[in-house]
C-alpha cells in the first residue's frame, strides 16, 4: 500500500507542482500590481522605504522560483535556443556590472529585480496547451488595470483634491515636516507635484500606471476577439468586455499618460504595416512614413537650426545626453544595475532641474547599467519572442489535457484571496509603519483592490468560456505584439517600463504569447518533477541567506533606530544601527544613517569632539560601501569643519564637488571652507561658480515655468546674495 500511495504521488506530483507554480504566479502578479514598490528609492528621512527592497526580493524570488520549476519541469523545450542565450548574456551583463558598481547592495537588488520576470515569464510560456492557465493570466492583467483605474479616479476624486486644499491653506504644515524650505527647489517640486498630480494608482508614477492600463487593454483585446472569432455574435460578455473596456481606458485618460498613449499608437502603426494587404495596411504605412519624416526634421531643426524644444522634450534630451557621456566614460561594463542615479549627478547638465534615476529611455538605461552585453542579451530574448509569436505556428489545444485541469484555477483564486485579503494587508503595514505594530492601512484600503481582483478576474475568465477563447484567433499575436512593442515605445522616452509591476506583466505578456505558438502541446516530465522542487528549494534557500535575510534584518534595526530616535532614545538607536551596519556588509544607509545622528549630536553637544570620531568612522563605512556617492563626502567635510580640520573638510568637499561637479550648493560650502583656509583667491572662484550654475538654473526655470508666481532657487536666495557679498569682499581684499 504504501509502493501504491508513493507511486500515486510520483505520478500526481508534476500537475500539482505546475498548479501551483502557475497559482503563485498568478498571485505575485497581483501583489506586484497592488502594492506600490520602489526597491531602489534611497533612504530618506522617514521609516516609509525602508523595507522595499526587502519586499520587491521576496516577491521577485517567488516568481523566480516558479518560472524556474516550470521550465525544469518541462525541460525548457518549449522555448527556443535564442531565448536562453538571450537570459545567459542579460544575466552576464547584470553580473559583468557588479564589477564596477558602487554600491553593490542596489546592484544585486536590481539584477534580481530586473531577471526574475524574464524567468517567469519563460517559465509560462513552457505551459503550452494549458488555455485556461494563459487566460486566467490576461483574466488577471485586465481586473489590474481595472482596479488600478478606480484607485486613480479615488486619487483625483478625493485624495489629490484634499492635500491641494490642505496645502493651500497651510503650505509650511506640509513642507515643515518634510524638512523643506518655502521658495526652494524643493518646495517648487513638491507644489508642482502636487498641483498637476493625476491618477497613479498603486504604482509610483502617472507614466507607469498608464502603461500598466495600455498593458490591461491589450489583455482585454486579447480575450474579447477570440470570443468574436469563436461566436460571432453579440453576446453579454461583450457588454463585460466593453464596461472594463471603458474603466480601463478612463484610467489611462485620468493618468494623463502621455507616454502611453505614444507608445499604443507607435506600436500600432508600426504593426500595422505588416499586415499582408487591405487599406488598414496602406494606411499604416503612410502614417509611419509621416511621423517618421516629421521625426528627422524635427532632429535636423533641433540639433543644427535652433529651434526650440517642447519643455517634455528639452527635459529627456537633457538626460540623454547626459547618459550619453556616462556610457562613452563606463562603455564596457556600464555603472552597475541600479547605480545610474549615484554616477548622473557627475554628468548632470549645470541648467538641469533635478536628478533621476533612469535616463528615461530604455536603450540607454540597458546600456549604462548592464553594458552593451546585458542589452543585447535582453534584444535577443524580446526580438525573438516577438517573432516568434508572430510568425510561430498556433499551438493545438490538447483539449483532454484541459479538461483535468479545470481544479488549478480555483486553487489559483483561494491563493489568490489568502494573498490579498491576509498578506498584502501586512505588507502594506510593514512598508507603512515601520514593522507593523503601529497603525496601518484602513480596511477599506486593505480589502478594496482584492475584492476587485477576483471580482473582475472571475467575471472576465467565466465571460470567455472554457473553449479556449483567443487561442485560435489569427489575431491574437498581433494584439499581443501591440501590447509589447507599446511597452517598448513607451519605454523609449519614459522609465514606465521598468516599473517591477509593468516589467513582471511585459514578460507575463511575453510567456502567454509563446505558449501560444508550439506545434504540439507538452507535458510536464514526471521523471524531472523531483528535480524541479529540488531546485526551487535551493534556490530559495540560497535566496533567503543570501538576498533576503541581510536586507530584511538591516531594514528592520533601521526602522527600530528611526522609532528610538523619535521617543529621543539616541542610544538605543545607536545601538540599533551599529547592529544593522554588522547585519548586510554591503548596504551603506545604516553607516549613513548612523553618521547623520553622531554629526546631529556634535552640534548640540558642548564638546563635539568625542562624537566626530564616531561620526568620521561611520562615513567611511559608508564611503566603502557607496564611493559614487558624493552625499557622503559632503557629510565627511561637515563632520570634519566640526571639528576645525578645516584643510581636511575642504579637500572631502572638493572630492563630493568632482562627483557632483554642477551643485550649487557644494561649491558655495567649497567658497566658505577655501575662506576657512585662508585661500581668497580660491574662495572667490568657488563662489563665482556658485553663482553660474545658479545663473544658468534660473534661466531654464524661467522657460521652462514662465508663468510661475515665485522666484525659484536652487541654491537658496540667502546663500545667493551671501555669495555675492562674500565676492565683492574679498575680491577689495585680495586687490581684484
Amino acid at each position: 500500500m504504501a509502493y501504491d500511495s508513493s507511486r500515486r504521488l510520483g505520478d500526481r506530483l508534476p500537475k500539482l507542482l505546475e498548479g501551483l507554480a502557475l497559482a503563485v504566479i498568478v498571485a505575485g502578479l497581483a501583489m506586484r500590481s497592488t502594492v506600490t514598490e520602489s526597491p531602489q528609492a534611497r533612504f530618506s528621512a522617514t521609516a516609509v522605504s525602508i523595507f522595499d527592497q526587502p519586499y520587491s526580493l521576496c516577491i521577485s524570488v517567488c516568481l523566480a522560483s516558479c518560472g524556474l520549476l516550470l521550465i525544469v519541469l518541462y525541460r525548457g523545450r518549449q522555448v527556443g535556443w535564442w531565448a536562453w542565450l538571450g537570459l545567459a548574456l542579460f544575466i552576464l551583463g547584470g553580473l559583468s556590472g557588479l564589477l564596477p558598481a558602487s554600491d553593490k547592495r542596489a546592484a544585486i537588488t536590481s539584477l534580481v529585480v530586473q531577471t526574475s520576470p524574464v524567468i517567469m515569464g519563460l517559465g509560462l510560456a513552457c505551459v503550452s496547451g494549458r488555455p485556461l492557465a494563459m487566460r486566467l493570466v490576461l483574466a488577471l492583467g485586465v481586473a489590474v488595470g481595472v482596479a488600478n483605474a478606480i484607485e486613480s479616479f479615488n486619487q483625483v476624486a478625493y485624495l489629490n483634491k484634499a492635500m491641494v486644499d490642505q496645502y493651500q491653506k497651510d503650505p509650511n504644515a506640509m513642507l515643515g515636516p518634510l524638512g523643506i524650505e518655502p521658495n526652494s527647489l524643493e518646495a517648487f517640486l513638491f507644489e508642482h507635484r502636487l498641483l498637476t498630480s493625476a491618477g497613479s494608482g498603486y504604482l509610483t508614477t502617472r507614466n507607469s500606471t498608464g502603461l500598466l492600463g495600455a498593458i490591461s487593454l491589450c489583455c482585454l483585446l486579447a480575450i474579447w476577439v477570440g470570443q468574436r472569432d469563436r461566436l460571432g455574435h453579440v453576446t453579454k460578455a461583450d457588454m463585460i468586455y466593453a464596461a472594463a473596456a471603458v474603466i480601463i481606458s478612463v484610467g489611462i485618460v485620468l493618468s494623463r499618460a502621455k507616454t502611453a498613449a505614444f507608445g499604443l499608437f507607435a506600436a500600432g502603426t508600426i504593426l500595422g504595416c505588416t499586415i499582408k494587404k487591405g487599406r488598414l495596411r496602406t494606411a499604416c504605412r503612410l502614417i509611419y512614413g509621416m511621423v517618421v519624416t516629421a521625426i528627422l526634421i524635427a532632429i535636423l531643426g533641433f540639433a543644427w537650426l535652433g529651434w526650440s524644444m517642447p519643455q517634455s522634450l528639452l527635459v529627456r534630451w537633457q538626460y540623454w545626453t547626459a547618459t550619453g557621456r556616462m556610457i562613452a566614460d563606463h562603455t564596457v561594463f556600464g555603472v552597475g544595475p541600479g547605480n545610474f542615479s549615484y554616477h548622473y549627478c557627475t554628468y548632470k547638465p549645470a541648467e538641469a532641474i533635478e536628478t533621476v534615476a533612469d535616463p528615461h529611455n530604455l536603450v540607454l538605461s540597458l546600456l549604462s547599467q548592464y553594458g552593451p552585453i546585458g542589452l543585447l542579451g535582453w534584444g535577443i530574448i524580446v526580438i525573438g519572442g516577438i517573432r516568434r509569436i508572430l510568425v510561430g505556428p498556433p499551438v493545438e489545444l490538447d483539449h483532454v489535457a484541459c479538461k483535468g485541469r479545470i481544479a488549478w484555477p480555483v486553487v489559483a483564486f483561494v491563493l489568490l484571496g489568502c494573498t490579498m485579503f491576509l498578506v498584502r494587508p501586512m505588507v502594506l503595514a510593514i512598508l507603512q509603519a515601520g514593522l507593523g505594530d503601529e497603525i496601518g492601512p484602513d480596511w477599506l484600503e486593505a480589502t478594496v483592490p482584492g475584492l476587485l481582483l477576483i471580482l473582475v478576474a472571475a467575471l472576465i475568465l467565466t465571460a470567455s468560456g472554457r473553449a479556449g477563447a483567443g487561442s485560435s484567433s489569427k489575431d491574437l499575436p498581433l494584439i499581443l505584439c501591440w501590447c509589447l512593442s507599446s511597452s517598448i515605445a513607451t519605454g523609449l522616452v519614459d522609465y514606465a517600463p521598468f516599473e517591477p509591476a509593468n516589467a513582471t506583466w511585459f514578460w507575463a505578456v511575453m510567456g502567454s504569447g509563446l505558449a501560444y505558438t508550439r506545434r504540439s502541446p507538452d507535458r510536464p516530465q514526471d521523471s524531472k518533477a523531483w528535480s524541479s522542487l529540488l531546485a526551487t528549494i535551493v534556490v530559495v534557500a540560497a535566496s533567503w541567506l543570501a538576498l533576503i535575510r541581510p536586507t530584511a534584518l538591516s531594514s528592520s534595526l533601521i526602522s527600530q533606530a528611526y522609532k528610538a530616535v523619535s521617543r529621543a532614545d539616541i542610544q538605543a538607536a545607536s545601538m540599533y544601527l551599529d547592529r544593522a551596519i554588522k547585519a548586510d556588509p554591503l548596504c551603506p544607509a545604516a553607516a549613513s544613517l548612523q553618521a547623520r545622528l553622531l554629526i546631529q549630536q556634535a552640534r548640540q553637544a558642548q564638546d563635539p569632539n568625542r562624537f566626530i570620531d564616531a561620526a568620521i568612522a561611520s562615513i567611511q563605512i559608508a564611503i566603502e560601501r557607496n564611493r559614487a556617492d558624493f552625499r557622503q563626502h559632503e557629510r565627511l567635510a561637515e563632520a570634519l569643519e566640526l571639528a576645525g580640520r578645516y584643510q581636511q573638510a575642504y579637500q572631502a568637499m572638493q572630492r563630493a564637488a568632482t562627483l557632483y561637479p554642477t551643485c550649487e550648493r557644494l561649491w558655495f560650502r567649497l567658497g566658505q571652507l577655501a575662506e576657512a583656509c585662508n585661500r581668497p583667491h580660491e574662495a572667490i572662484g568657488h563662489y563665482r561658480r556658485a553663482i553660474q550654475l545658479e545663473q544658468r538654473f534660473r534661466a531654464q526655470f524661467a522657460r521652462l515655468y514662465p508663468d510661475w508666481p515665485r522666484p525659484v532657487s536652487r541654491l537658496g536666495q540667502v546663500q545667493y546674495r551671501m555669495a555675492l557679498e562674500r565676492i565683492g569682499s574679498l575680491s577689495g581684499t585680495v586687490g581684484l
